[in-house]
C-alpha cells in the first residue's frame, strides 16, 4: 500500500514537534489521514477491519491494541532528553531497537543522528503500515537500513539473533504489570552486554495497573540490570527516564 501513496495526500495538516534547544522538527500524520489509510487497508485485511471497529469505541486493550496511534508524552521527553546537555550518549553508528514504537519518532530521530541499523517494534502491523512507515516518509528519513518488525514481546524476542543491540529506545510501554517479563526479557536477550536501554514513564498508570516502580521492582528481581534515573520531569503527573545497562 505505502508503495503508491502520494506524499502530498500524506503531508496534510502535519503534526509536528520541536525536539531539543535546536529545535528539530518531526512531523507525524494527523487522525484523519490515518483515519483513511486504516480503511483502505481494512478493506483487505479482514483482521485489519477488526482493529478499525476495535479503535472506533476504545483506547488500549492487551492482545487487541496497545496504544500504537497515539504520540505520548514520554516518547517527547526521551527524544528531548537525547538532544540534551544532560546525556552523554550518542546514537551516531549505533544499532537500536525502537520497543513499542508507534508514530516511529523515536527511530526517526535516530536515524537523523546517523544510527547505522534501525529496528521499529510494535504490537500492531497496521500501525507500523498505516503510521511509522509513513512517518518516515513525510519526515525525508530514508529506511535504508530500517527493519519494521510487529508482534508480541515474547514472539519478537524469540525470532531475534542475541545480543544485537547497542541501545535500546521505550516509552510509555510499562502501564501493564502482566507484560513486564516479556520486556525484560527481550531487553536481556537481544541488548549487547555493554550497550544501555533509555525508558520513558509516567510514576503510575492510573486505572491499568502499571507502574514505573513496579517494573524496576521486577527488574531488581531478576537481577540483571542495574537502574539509574536521568530525568525527573517537573509536571504534576510525575515522569521519569531511567537508564538500564547489565550487570
Amino acid at each position: 500500500m505505502n508503495d503508491h501513496l502520494n506524499i502530498s495526500f500524506l503531508r496534510r495538516d502535519l503534526n509536528c514537534v520541536e525536539i531539543g534547544k535546536e529545535k528539530l522538527q518531526l512531523f507525524y500524520l494527523n487522525d484523519k489521514i490515518v483515519n483513511e489509510l486504516l480503511d483502505i487497508q481494512a478493506a483487505v485485511d479482514a483482521k485489519d477491519r477488526e482493529l478499525v471497529e476495535y479503535l472506533r469505541t476504545h483506547d488500549i486493550k492487551e492482545g487487541i491494541y496497545e496504544g500504537g496511534f497515539k504520540v505520548w508524552e514520554g516518547a517527547l521527553d526521551l527524544a528531548n532528553f537525547l538532544l540534551s546537555e544532560e546525556c552523554a550518549y550518542s546514537l551516531d553508528g549505533k544499532e537500536v531497537l525502537d520497543i513499542g514504537c508507534g508514530a516511529g519518532l523515536l527511530g526517526i530521530l535516530a536515524k537523523k543522528k546517523n544510527g547505522s541499523r534501525i529496528v521499529m517494534q510494535d504490537y500492531n502491523e497496521a500501525v507500523l503500515n498505516c503510521f511509522t512507515r509513513n512517518n518516515f516518509n513525510i519526515n525525508g528519513v530514508d529506511t535504508d537500513h530500517v527493519e519494521f518488525v510487529h508482534g508480541d514481546w515474547a514472539d519478537v524476542a524469540n525470532s531475534m539473533q542475541p545480543k544485537q543491540f547497542d541501545v535500546m529506545l521505550t516509552a510509555e510501554t510499562i502501564y501493564n504489570e502482566e507484560s513486564y517479563a516479556k520486556l525484560h526479557d527481550l531487553m536481556l536477550k537481544t541488548l549487547k552486554d555493554n550497550g544501555c536501554v533509555f525508558l520513558a514513564a509516567k510514576l503510575e498508570y492510573f486505572g491499568v495497573g502499571g507502574s514505573l516502580g513496579g517494573f524496576l521492582f521486577h527488574v531488581r528481581k531478576e537481577g540483571k540490570f542495574r537502574a539509574d534515573v536521568q530525568w525527573t520531569s517537573k509536571s504534576a503527573v510525575p515522569r521519569k527516564i531511567v537508564e538500564l545497562r547489565k550487570l
